[in-house]
């Protein structure tokens, strides 16, 4: 069976200690490695010198024994590009674990091609299948990394794009994405590696916070569909614990992780668990 993780990595200002929230939210942090973080790797376009992989192996301790590396300068847009970027990430996935074969590495949205749209139409249709055969290209990433990360972040909002267009799209885009992230791990020879999206609760241009019930059906499919997740956000946003955002956030865990322990099935129905949730909520 796959790993179960729910990591963090917030970036609010007077965040708490990760101690501190770990204990309070029953939840792990995973420290986020990028270019800058470590010295020796000029260049983003090109893969890093060994300088860099020996200062990550000797700086990096997490607690929990993930790694989660974030690095966006390389592209997707063409097959080629595809292709070349896998196989990036998959020499930067070896360098890493034979340098550090006791840690855990998992890349940040790579993995599967990105596509704010396609996702959403379903299986049936020739854009999802069009995107299935895109996201093939990462096969030689995919037969190495010890979990994909795709990014769950919703491009829309119910006051920009009107309530129908959004709800069209929001449940499904979610599921698509999970789902399509465990048909490649599970082609590429890994089902036992997990999926951790990451997920948002802000809009991805970061203008503003998603309607709650977008929030809603995006924790909805996570702790439906995938292994666990990596909370993101905060950058420069002050650290607010009974933000509506955050309670909802942690009356859906709760309650997924109760389910989990009693054994409760963990595909209720939408409008059920809506509900649910909003009653709880109330009474808070």
């Amino acid at each position: 069976m796959p790993e179960r993780h729910h990591f963090f990595d917030l970036l609010h200002t007077n965040l708490p200690p990760a101690a501190e929230i770990e204990r309070e939210y029953v939840m792990e942090h995973a420290p986020a490695v990028t270019r800058l973080s470590y010295p020796g790797w000029a260049d983003g376009t090109q893969l890093p010198p060994p300088a860099w992989y020996d200062a990550v192996a000797a700086g990096v301790n997490p607690a929990h024994g993930w790694v989660l590396v974030d690095h966006e300068q390389w592209f997707e847009a063409t097959q080629e590009q595809r292709i070349k970027t896998a196989s990036h990430f998959a020499t930067m996935y070896r360098d890493l674990k034979s340098r550090r074969p006791d840690l855990k590495f998992a890349f940040y949205g790579f993995g599967i091609k990105h596509h704010n749209t396609w996702p959403a139409l379903g299986p049936d249709s020739p854009e999802y299948q069009s995107w299935q055969r895109m996201s093939d290209d990462y096969a030689e990433m995919l037969a190495v990394v010890d979990a994909l990360c795709p990014t769950l972040y919703f491009w829309y909002s119910e006051a920009d794009n009107g309530t129908a267009f959004t709800k069209a799209r929001s449940p499904g885009l979610f599921r698509g994405y999970l789902t399509e992230a465990r048909r490649l791990l599970d082609k590429y020879g890994a089902p036992n590696r997990p999926v951790y999206p990451y997920i948002w609760w802000r809009k991805h241009d970061a203008s503003k916070d998603l309607e709650e019930w977008i929030w809603r059906d995006m924790l909805r499919a996570t702790l439906t569909y995938a292994d666990g997740f990596v909370l993101w956000g905060g950058y420069q946003q002050i650290w607010e614990p009974w933000a509506r955002w955050m309670r909802i956030f942690t009356v859906m865990l709760r309650q997924h992780k109760i389910d989990q322990a009693t054994g409760t099935v963990q595909r209720p129905s939408w409008i059920g668990r809506v509900w649910t949730y909003s009653k709880v909520l109330r009474r808070r």
